[in-house]
């Protein structure tokens, strides 16, 4: 599925003109065009591109074209409102692009057909009312958004779902999202079309009924290398629910499912009657359910389903999964344990790993990265879970003024941290190759912050508070050196 996902990448950015589609027009707003849908207009059927400017734009931008729609200087500084109506809508086009923005106070943030292709991306999608995307039935990717606070019937970050299509939904936040009857962060409803779920940050959503993080029903959908945790649902599947399969193995593969909470079942995961399931390489871990604190099999006395699940620590062990029928058949593979994952920080929803964690080196993958990018040691041993355990800084927390947040650092034992900052968005073009160290992106100038070395535990933390007055948004490009090594650049907008 992956391949068909790279297929689709390749032929969509052939549609969009990357290689060729003959005379090409770059269209600006709000000069000459004073609103984005006025260039929408005066746009060629296909292969043009509309840059938008920093300013906010009102109004409901209705696209009908093969183009590229994307801001100038990111969503932080270019937001389009809605006014209560959906800001984008997309109809029955072969390939769109949506770059950069803060969607929001629309019905959907961005309202997908059922019959158009397209890529979705880099986006602040958040306060709509009938949810943040439709993803419709198309052939759509889904990446690199922030996807939060929008609320619906179902499918409070995302919904879509009708024949003939393949939703692609990869490295996004969804985050504090509600539906008031299933999906709070992602409804995908059935039929004979697929899905793939992986490498998202799920967190803190919140459903009415079933799936708190996931509510999944097509046949051929795959839910890999996600961090799902501290969603609820009202019933069953705080986690994720994942329906029938209908002759589909549905498997789930390098999740980490920890702090979610259901009514009913399956405080993880939910696995709903009649369907086969595959979990393994996965983390599911003090999750809460008065039936199937982990995983819930199977509703009824007479479900007829399957699971095997392998090389993964579930809290509790057997005890954590409830298989309320004689009918049903849990197959407890190799690689099981029971042990503490040893997570950096469960106080904050931060599942990264711990030096001694029992998930460390555990098992094999066939997956390249992790869930943010980390390189998965695939030649000799991999770790459980959604994390691999590696160099990285990443922020913890809303980084907002007045309001506490957090900048935290992974690395070895003992090692020294300087952190790299400069109030830019732009990181260093080329970047510096130090050698030994690796490629540096922070421009000039910039300011050295000695932090405290990394601890026992794998990891150091240093906490921010700005005064209420720091001016909004304020872009930081962030590196930290851990001993002789540098860590991923970190893009930081005060907000």
């Amino acid at each position: 599925m992956r391949g068909r996902t790279l297929a689709l990448v390749v032929a969509l950015w052939g549609v969009l003109g990357i290689t060729s589609v003959g005379a090409q027009t770059t269209l600006h707003v709000p000069r000459p065009y004073p609103t984005i849908q006025r260039a929408v207009l005066a746009a060629a059927p296909a292969g043009d591109t509309i840059v938008v400017a920093p300013g906010r734009y009102n109004e409901s931008v209705y696209i009908n074209k093969d183009l590229v729609l994307r801001s100038s200087a990111g969503a932080f500084l270019t937001t389009i409102d809605g006014g209560g109506q959906s800001p984008i809508r997309v109809d029955c086009v072969n390939a769109v692009v949506i770059d950069g923005f803060t969607i929001t106070n629309g019905r959907y943030g961005v309202e997908l057909t059922y019959c158009g292709t397209g890529v979705i991306r880099n986006n602040r999608i958040h306060g709509n009312g009938l949810g943040g995307i439709d993803a419709g039935g198309g052939a759509f990717h889904i990446v690199g958004n922030t996807i939060a606070n929008n609320w619906a019937i179902v499918g409070g970050g995302i919904s879509g779902g009708q024949s003939g299509g393949w939703t692609q939904v990869y490295r996004n936040v969804i985050a504090g999202n509600y539906a008031s009857l299933d999906g709070g962060g992602i409804h995908f409803n059935g039929g004979n079309w697929g899905c793939d779920i992986f490498e998202n940050t799920i967190v803190g959503n919140t459903a009415g009924r079933d799936g708190g993080g996931i509510y999944y029903e097509p046949w051929n959908c795959d839910c890999d290398n996600n961090v799902i945790v501290g969603n609820s649902a009202g019933r069953d599947g705080g986690g994720v629910f994942r329906s029938w399969t209908s002759g589909w193995v549905s498997t789930m593969s390098h999740c980490t499912i920890a702090y979610n909470r259901a009514g009913n079942s399956g405080g993880g995961v939910s696995l709903i009657d009649g369907g086969t399931h595959v979990i393994d390489r996965s983390i599911l871990w003090g999750n809460q359910a008065p039936a199937g604190a982990q995983i819930g099999l199977g509703q009824l006395a007479t479900s007829l389903s399957v699971l095997s699940i392998r090389d993964s620590i579930v809290d509790g062990g057997l005890a954590g999964v409830s298989v309320p029928s004689p009918l049903s058949t849990l197959n407890w593979g190799p690689g099981m344990s029971s042990a503490d994952p040893l997570f950096v920080d469960p106080s904050s929803n931060d599942v990264h790993l711990r030096v001694g964690s029992p998930a460390i080196d555990a098992t094999q993958s066939a997956f390249s990265v992790d869930f943010e990018g980390d390189r998965r040691r695939r030649v000799r041993t991999a770790d459980i879970g959604a994390d691999e355990r590696a160099m990285h800084l990443y922020v913890v927390g809303q980084p907002r003024p007045a309001m506490p947040f957090a900048l935290r650092v992974v690395g070895q034992p003992g090692a020294p941290v300087v952190a790299a900052i400069a109030p830019s968005a732009t990181p260093r073009t080329p970047a510096a190759t130090i050698l030994g160290a690796g490629m540096f992106v922070v421009p000039d100038p910039f300011t050295l912050v000695p932090l405290s070395p990394i601890g026992a535990g794998g990891f150091t933390t240093v906490t921010v508070r700005l005064p209420a007055a720091f001016p909004t948004p304020t872009p930081f490009i962030v590196q930290a050196l851990v001993g002789s090594r540098l860590t991923n650049p970190l893009a930081l907008w005060i907000h």
